[in-house]
């Protein structure tokens, strides 16, 4: 463990959550958490993608013009969402995969996430980021004017248990905030349906390339389904015909008593830090 980092007071780091307001909204009361975390406090989260980050790490981008590469971690995965900016945490450097032996991932519960994209501008932070540790909230304005069938809802995965993961997800949120009945049985067929194409895969009776071709056409009809529901949801909530990001952020931001702080030509500004404490 000598080789690992410890990145210590002052450092600044960002994490995103995409364009998921739902994450959004839960981090300004619950802080930033692990799947472990949101498990135990019995939060709502879904299963994005299969990866070979441990259940009790969070990623993070730390921040440094130097780290902004078109490859690594603030480009690809932070870059043009909703930002969360963090400080006076410890986070470490991930393992890379030419670090790890067989034996290494038959033990991972003693190791560090391990960085698979190489991404030098990565860190992990164990369990839990509190709110008190969140500055602020950098919200970019060219996607206030998105409509919520825009959003990518369902993230790109080769895992038929992500995508389900995902849909009861948000199913599960909007039947907790809509006093409407969700057709949850149609998805659970939609998805049970299109398992024959992972069961072909097994069989090798389509190619790698055809599977993920399928499962990218299955990803997108779920996306947009999710979109309608999601969409369908906010028009009778706030009682309007076209309903925005913008409206979404709004009312989330006076719900939690939280006002824009600066803006300036692409983002919004929104400072957590003091507010969060006084409450």
């Amino acid at each position: 463990m000598d080789e690992v980092k410890k990145n210590t007071e002052g450092e600044l780091y960002l994490h995103s959550v995409g364009l998921d307001f739902f994450k959004f909204e839960s981090i300004l009361n619950n802080g930033i958490l692990s799947k472990n975390e949101l498990l135990k406090r019995n939060i709502l989260s879904s299963k994005n993608f299969d990866g070979c980050n441990f259940e009790d790490y969070i990623s993070v981008a730390i921040y440094g013009n130097e780290y902004y590469s078109p490859n690594n971690s603030y480009n690809n995965h932070v870059r043009g969402n909703i930002i969360f900016c963090i400080s006076n945490i410890e986070a470490f450097d991930g393992h890379k995969t030419t670090e790890l032996t067989v034996e290494d991932y038959k033990n991972r519960s003693i190791l560090l996430p391990i960085n698979m994209g190489g991404y030098a501008d990565e860190r992990f932070v164990k369990e839990e980021i509190p709110i008190e540790k969140i500055d602020k909230v950098i919200i970019p304005k060219n996607i206030l004017n998105l409509k919520l069938t825009d959003i990518n809802y369902i993230s790109s995965s080769l895992s038929f248990d992500a995508i389900e993961s995902q849909i009861n997800y948000y199913t599960s949120i909007v039947e907790s905030k809509w006093n409407q009945p969700i057709n949850r049985e149609e998805f659970k067929f939609l998805v049970n349906s299109a398992r024959s194409i992972e069961e072909k895969r097994k069989r090798k009776e389509i190619s790698s390339k055809d599977f993920q071709d399928e499962l990218y056409s299955f990803s997108k009809k779920m996306n947009y389904k999710i979109g309608l529901m999601v969409d369908s949801m906010y028009k009778s909530i706030f009682n309007k015909e076209d309903v925005n990001i913008g409206d979404v952020v709004e009312d989330i931001l006076e719900r939690n008593k939280l006002n824009i702080s600066m803006d300036d030509e692409n983002f919004l500004y929104v400072n957590l830090g003091e507010t969060k404490k006084l409450q």
